[in-house]
């Protein structure tokens, strides 16, 4: 028989992992050996297996990394909320990496955080020397999520067409 005054251990097994993986990934981001960026693409798995991950308050997540502030992770969700026009009072520390890469979202949340997060690189000699072309260059081609890598099928090459000069004289 089940005694209700049992105080009962913290959760299940898979409750307990959970919790492991996210101090874990917390304690890598503490001590600079991932960054947050990593942690996202780890909560954005296709298997599943960084689900516990999208639990973590964003702002707790900025605050841990090494080379950035309370002060700065504040900034940097205010922006990112305000540019998603979302109401002036929004809760900051409720919003977790779940919220940032909600699949309902549609790719803004996430848009929005990475634009506010990644520093404008400018080539120097800026604007008076030619721009390289920084898509190709800093990122690599987009592979779909879960979609095995295919290489790109290249065109197939038209063999030119000759017609008959309707001008032409008649000989």
């Amino acid at each position: 028989m089940h005694n209700p005054d049992a105080i009962l251990p913290r959760g299940t097994s898979a409750a307990r992992e959970a919790r492991q993986l996210r101090q874990r990934w917390f304690a890598d981001i503490t001590a600079g050996e991932k960054t947050c960026y990593d942690l996202i693409k780890a909560a954005c798995a296709v298997d599943g297996s960084g689900r516990a991950l999208h639990k973590l308050k964003i702002h707790h997540v900025l605050v841990a990394q090494p080379d950035c502030s309370a002060r700065e992770a504040r900034a940097i969700l205010r922006k990112t909320v305000s540019l998603l026009d979302k109401p002036i009072g929004t809760d900051l520390d409720a919003l977790t990496i779940g919220w940032l890469i909600d699949s309902r979202a549609g790719g803004r949340r996430i848009a929005t955080y990475l634009d506010v997060t990644t520093a404008l690189q400018v080539p120097e000699g800026f604007p008076w020397s030619r721009v390289p072309n920084p898509v190709a260059e800093t990122f690599p081609a987009p592979i779909p999520l879960g979609y095995p890598s295919v290489p790109a099928l290249s065109p197939k090459s038209v063999p030119p067409v000759t017609y008959d000069d309707p001008w032409a004289d008649d000989e």
